[in-house]
């Protein structure tokens, strides 16, 4: 059974599961198990909505254990954003020093107005392991190129991190997109890393090109990239058919000081959806 209600200026959505499980033959004992959940989202105001998950199981049958997780607190106003509770900033750039996952934390937006060139601001962290900051703001006289610049305080990785990033077109007959970022950490030595992707789409035909280098000691806590590492790879994507897409990617890496192949493979995909299915979408 499900529950949906709404009183103003609480909602509250639920779900309440019964399991009765008898073991017929050899005999056994039944069991009685179940388990509620209950959602309730308050409206403080136009901007701002609160919330938290109250969890109860066996209440029929033995002691209740019950738990309450998943609070929030979201702001939504014109240009600040603010949400502290389960949060799932964007990837920085490539990933070097964030890369994209949700944790219980805070994150706060600060969009400036666009008259003036000071971007937009991010702020974010979970506060037993990091605090990470990200302006990003155009450059050129269309906005055509994406700057972004990152600073990050890593208590888990007990060090600091900085970088920034770029990202532009190349022309617009093949729809290349590059994208480049560089930063460094530091805990008791300074340590660095690049990276830089290239996609383009010729006709049907998609290309990536990825190449980075990771030094030893470059270890921020929320990093897409392992240390130690000087590599790359090259993804082709194409559709066979209407239906069936295949994609081949070829991966290499070695360690920072060229002296050991750590990855050399090639691995083919095919991806078959039903031209009925593409249609429902």
């Amino acid at each position: 059974t499900k529950l949906d209600t709404f009183f103003e200026p609480l909602t509250v959505t639920g779900e309440f599961r019964v399991r009765y499980n008898k073991v017929v033959s050899p005999a056994a004992t039944a069991t009685l198990s179940d388990r509620t959940r209950l959602w309730f989202e308050a409206t403080i105001n136009d901007q701002t909505t609160a919330g938290i998950r109250l969890q109860a199981e066996d209440i029929l049958s033995s002691t209740a254990d019950i738990t309450w997780s998943d609070f929030f607190i979201d702001y939504q106003g014109e240009d600040l954003q603010l949400r502290v509770g389960e949060v799932e900033p964007d990837t920085i750039g490539l990933g070097l020093v964030f890369d994209s996952d949700d944790f219980d934390g805070f994150l706060a937006t600060w969009v400036w107005g666009t008259e003036n060139d000071l971007g937009n601001w991010t702020l974010f962290g979970d506060v037993e392991d990091y605090y990470t900051g990200n302006i990003g703001f155009a450059l050129g006289d269309e906005d055509e190129v994406a700057v972004g610049v990152t600073g990050s305080y890593d208590v888990s990785a007990e060090g600091y991190a900085g970088g920034a990033d770029i990202a532009f077109a190349l022309g617009d007959e093949y729809g290349t997109d590059v994208e480049v970022e560089g930063a460094v950490f530091y805990d008791t030595v300074l340590s660095y890393a690049g990276a830089t992707k290239i996609t383009s789409a010729i006709d049907d035909l998609d290309l990536t090109v990825k190449a980075y280098y990771v030094l030893p000691g470059f270890v921020p806590t929320m990093s897409d990239f392992t240390a130690d590492r000087l590599g790359g790879y090259v993804e082709a994507k194409y559709p066979l058919t209407d239906e069936v897409t295949g994609k081949v990617k070829y991966t290499y890496e070695m360690d920072s000081a060229m002296a050991a192949t750590v990855t050399n493979k090639v691995r083919g995909t095919l991806n078959y959806i039903p031209e009925d299915a593409a249609e429902d979408e």
